[in-house]
């Protein structure tokens, strides 16, 4: 409905979103089981550590979030600068969530919303805009660092870079060293990985079933790459020579 009404869901705000941002804190329920209970129910994603420790993590109460989480980024995004009332409370919510390892979702939400959260603001001048850019740069560099799961880090560079186009002069020097150090490292993950796909192709082991998975790698590894490609140009694009010093680097 809200993508429908666009602005005009605006009075419906102050009902929806209790509830959801409700939803979005929740912290999931975790529990301990023994280590030969197997009467574990359909309610509960069980993870067995390297130490045999078993532990659960309710699902229903995960998804609940990842959803909540999915609808604020729809206001977010269809409200537009409206939906500015609620950001002090909202974008603390997302950038610490960036990190949430419990589930993919929750964590390629919270980046989904990074920009639309930035258009909020925007309207407000850029001395706010700055302070919120701010707040989120440290972070979303931080976590494409250590992010485990590409297709999430496909969506943090998807945000990084709507958001080096909204800030624009924003980002300065510290930032620029900033994107490009990860840029590199993640330029060279990837020649790492498309090393290590050649190479498992030569194993005696190697199969069908393996090729499938090598070339699913392969297109994941390539949806990264053209991220970083569209990074590289909104930087030369919005910066020009001002780049330079940084790529060259």
């Amino acid at each position: 409905m809200c993508k429908i009404l666009g602005k005009d869901f605006l009075p419906y705000l102050p009902v929806v979103m209790p509830p959801i941002l409700a939803a979005a804190k929740v912290e999931p329920e975790v529990a301990v089981f023994d280590e030969d209970e197997n009467d574990v129910n359909n309610e509960w994603e069980c993870i067995t550590l390297a130490d045999q420790t078993k532990f659960g993590i309710k699902t229903a109460s995960l998804e609940d979030k990842s959803t909540a989480f999915q609808l604020l980024v729809c206001y977010a995004r269809d409200v537009g600068e409206e939906f500015v009332s609620y950001l002090d409370e909202v974008a603390p919510l997302m950038v610490n969530h960036l990190k949430f390892i419990l589930h993919e979702g929750v964590r390629t939400a919270a980046a989904d919303s990074l920009p639309y959260l930035l258009t909020c603001v925007k309207s407000k001048g850029p001395v706010f805009l700055q302070q919120l850019w701010a707040t989120f740069w440290p972070k979303l560099i931080e976590c494409m660092r250590t992010e485990p799961d590409k297709d999430v880090l496909v969506s943090f560079f998807q945000s990084l870079c709507a958001c080096v186009e909204i800030v624009e002069d924003g980002v300065d020097g510290e930032v620029m060293g900033a994107i490009t150090r990860i840029l590199h490292d993640r330029l060279q993950e990837h020649f790492k990985s498309e090393n290590d796909i050649k190479e498992k192709r030569k194993d005696e082991d190697y199969d069908e079933g393996v090729e499938e998975d090598l070339a699913m790698e392969g297109e994941t590894n390539e949806l990264v790459l053209n991220q970083v490609s569209d990074v590289l140009h909104a930087l030369f694009k919005i910066h020009r020579e001002g780049v330079l010093p940084y790529f060259n680097q």
